[in-house]
């Protein structure tokens, strides 16, 4: 009975933060006198709209240098620059206690990603929509939100003797990036214990029908649908969507992203070298190179983020006005990959 509970609130608080709009006629008091049936279509038809908003701008994408890993983020072209990355923004970030939290929080997501290889590898195994989504947008947002975080917040200015030193400047749009925001998620349904329930769901699905999440929903019963739904809404409403919206409204490539997070290493390392000629020239070449990347990367990120934020907002309006004179009983399907 606890669980049945639990799950139930679990979806009350999805339909709320979808159904009660500006102009909306739904309340929470409404929500809640739903049936379980008319709130698993309900929410039923909130998945297929989030799902469908997903494949549209996923099919005009290019994941390739992320699908190649087939799970595994160690594989990916240049990780040692995104690890090295994220390794070396801890370090500088020690005297600001935003970014440094930030910079532990991209550190827990990469640490994440590596931990549950073996699942991320069998999904791609079994061609699993859901793992695919949640693995390829994961790994985008930990390249080019790492390297916005640098842009942004990281700057070399020069020492008395003439050398570049790494030194955290003010930003006030790292926070508000959805790749943040989206990391950020997922390493607190991590720190739930939900993602490997996530898998859990997912392989029960696999089980029951090969290849078809949807068919695996739709044989379960009333309160067992709300579970799956719960279950796979909980990742696409986190992060999901939000983070390939994000990489969808990028104008740079992904390998200009690591190409930034390549050169921010190269000059953090400068730092260790004892030769002081030979560290001046290094870091001379570099900081030209990094700059340029940097300013290229910040003006990508905030246009891609302001416009992914508008288009979320529309999509959610129309998924309020889609579900305002939804038939009990009505069901829908999805279309994944």
């Amino acid at each position: 009975m606890y669980q049945q509970k639990r799950v139930v609130g679990d979806c009350d608080t999805l339909l709320e933060s979808y159904l009660i709009t500006e102009g909306s006629q739904w309340t929470g008091y409404k929500i809640k006198k739903l049936n379980e049936e008319r709130k698993s279509v309900v929410a039923d038809n909130i998945v297929t709209k989030l799902f469908n908003d997903i494949k549209a701008k996923s099919l005009n994408l290019d994941f390739s240098p992320i699908d190649v890993t087939k799970g595994d983020i160690t594989k990916l072209k240049n990780f040692d620059a995104l690890q090295n990355g994220i390794n070396y923004l801890v370090k500088v970030s020690s005297t600001n206690a935003e970014i440094k939290e930030i910079a532990d929080e991209l550190q827990l997501a990469l640490n994440t990603v590596i931990k549950y290889k073996s699942n991320f590898e069998a999904g791609f195994k079994m061609n699993n929509s859901l793992i695919r989504f949640v693995y390829n947008s994961i790994v985008v947002g930990l390249i080019q939100g790492t390297s916005f975080v640098v842009a942004e917040s990281v700057e070399f200015v020069k020492d008395n003797v003439n050398l570049y030193k790494a030194k955290i400047k003010p930003s006030h749009n790292v926070a508000k990036n959805n790749h943040i925001k989206g990391i950020m998620q997922f390493n607190e349904m991590e720190r739930k214990g939900q993602f490997i329930k996530f898998f859990k769901q997912v392989q029960q699905f696999q089980e029951d029908i090969v290849g078809d999440i949807v068919g695996g929903i739709t044989k379960l019963g009333p309160i067992g649908k709300i579970i799956a739904i719960i279950g796979i809404i909980g990742f696409v409403l986190s992060f999901v969507r939000s983070l390939i919206f994000t990489y969808y409204n990028s104008r740079v490539r992904l390998s200009q992203y690591l190409k930034h997070l390549q050169e921010f290493v190269s000059m953090n390392a400068s730092t260790l070298d004892t030769d002081a000629k030979r560290t001046k020239e290094r870091q001379e070449k570099i900081s030209a190179q990094l700059g340029k990347l940097a300013d290229i990367i910040s003006i990508d990120q905030n246009v891609s983020n302001d416009r992914t934020n508008s288009q979320i907002d529309e999509s959610n309006k129309i998924i309020a006005l889609d579900n305002k004179d939804t038939e009990e009983g009505q069901d829908t399907n999805l279309d994944l990959y």
